[in-house]
């Protein structure tokens, strides 16, 4: 498990990201910024894409980590071991041609 350290002082921009995560969305639930209807859609739409070109998700799919915001959980894409490298420069691709078109899938960058 990798974590991810925010730049304030009370760790609200932390999280911890899973072993095998390639791509993540915050997720405020239905009333916040991040809704999880959107969080949801943008990863199903990432995961279409990793199929494609023949990766898969792990068995659960996706996975999700608290974060240093109560209000705010982690959602992740995350693949098998094996495929790691691969998914991971197919999201940097992906997420260069989304870029306009999403709002909140981000790499899974620590």
């Amino acid at each position: 498990m990798k974590y991810h350290r925010g730049n304030d002082g009370w760790g609200r921009g932390s999280y911890e990201i899973p072993t095998g995560a390639v791509a993540g969305c915050s997720d405020t639930g239905d009333g916040g910024p991040a809704p999880t209807e959107t969080a949801q859609r943008e990863l199903r739409d990432f995961q279409s894409f990793l199929a494609e070109n023949g990766i898969p998700l792990t068995e659960q799919g996706f996975a999700s980590s608290a974060s240093g915001n109560c209000f705010m959980r982690k959602l992740w894409a995350v693949v098998l071991q094996k495929h790691y490298r691969r998914a991971k420069r197919l999201a940097a691709k992906y997420l260069m041609q989304h870029n306009a078109d999403t709002q909140l899938i981000h790499d899974a960058a620590a």
